[in-house]
């Protein structure tokens, strides 16, 4: 039930008298409402905290991919060597490659984010009846993903040299 009241301080009188009873109980929706937002704030903390630790460990991962890479190609920079190649050609040979995976890496996460977070905003709005909007790229998170690319140049310069 929806109780209004002439003055603002009747609104708590009504509450008092009102969860005096067993029968019922007084809710300020306004305080709900502001519960639930702290809840939701506390929520979008949390994800944003799991979003760096994933791309912490993307960069990890870009990281160990490089080294094992450079690994197994010591035996192609030798042939390129041994074929004339030049130290700076082998140093560009491995760190356009580097730029290619960290690119299409990059390219393939943001598509799968935005796919899966449309996927289950329409699955959610089947579910529960309440609609989330479909993801947006916003600047600070394209950029935090972005920087991926110069952080994986970085560590692909200790193979490449």
């Amino acid at each position: 039930m929806f109780v209004t009241a002439r003055q603002v301080n009747h609104y708590y009188a009504i509450a008092a008298e009102i969860n005096d009873g067993s029968d019922a109980q007084a809710v300020f929706i306004g305080s709900v409402f502001g519960q639930l937002r702290g809840v939701v704030q506390q929520g979008e903390t949390v994800y944003q905290l799991i979003s760096i630790l994933v791309l912490l460990l993307a960069a990890m991962t870009i990281s160990l991919y490089i080294y094992a890479g450079a690994l197994t190609r010591r035996r192609q920079v030798s042939l390129l060597r041994a074929l004339g190649a030049g130290r700076g050609m082998v140093f560009g040979v491995i760190m356009l490659e580097t730029v290619v995976a960290a690119v299409l890496g990059v390219a393939i996460a943001i598509g799968i984010t935005f796919l899966t977070g449309s996927v289950l905003s329409g699955v959610l709005t089947n579910m529960l009846g309440f609609t989330l909007p479909a993801p947006v790229l916003e600047p600070a998170w394209l950029l935090a993903v972005t920087g991926l690319i110069p952080l994986t140049l970085l560590v692909a310069l200790i193979p490449a040299v």
